[in-house]
């Protein structure tokens, strides 16, 4: 999370978006404390529900491990009980985009997220703790060239 301060500390971040996993709201936490910034919370960047690992933290402890963090609009249960389809899954990473493609200023915020999405946002494959950076008025990629 250091590294990312430093590599963002130039392009004016004023709000951070973040996944409600927990490794993703540490990081947003530690980044957000780090350049004075709120955190916004969006179950639509969440990662694939595929593995165990994809359960996430019921609402009601997120709130409790995360006081300053706004959870209103987060389901108890925000995370499908299920595998989720690809082509579902690709659609919400799509939907995403189209809704923050309208927020004004969105080039000065952090979109703290998994690699499912960044590559269903991008077509990007990439490792923990990267950087991509994404226009979201750009057209969101085909299913085929982001999930062949």
């Amino acid at each position: 999370a250091n590294k990312i301060v430093d590599k963002i500390k130039k392009k004016k971040i004023k709000r951070i978006i973040s996944s409600p996993y927990t490794r993703t709201l540490e990081t947003s936490q530690i980044v957000a404390n780090k350049l004075g910034l709120p955190v916004l919370i969006d179950a639509d960047i969440r990662e694939r529900m595929a593995y165990t690992c994809d359960i996430g933290t019921k609402t009601p402890v997120l709130r409790q491990t995360w006081p300053s963090l706004n959870f209103n609009d987060l389901k108890d249960c925000w995370w499908n009980n299920k595998e989720e389809p690809v082509i579902d899954f690709h659609r919400r990473c799509g939907n995403f985009r189209t809704k923050i493609s309208s927020v004004a200023d969105i080039e000065f915020t952090l979109v703290v997220t998994h690699w499912g999405v960044i590559r269903s946002l991008t077509g990007t494959k990439v490792g923990n703790g990267e950087i991509v950076f994404c226009d979201p008025h750009d057209p969101h990629p085909s299913l085929n060239s982001s999930w062949p």
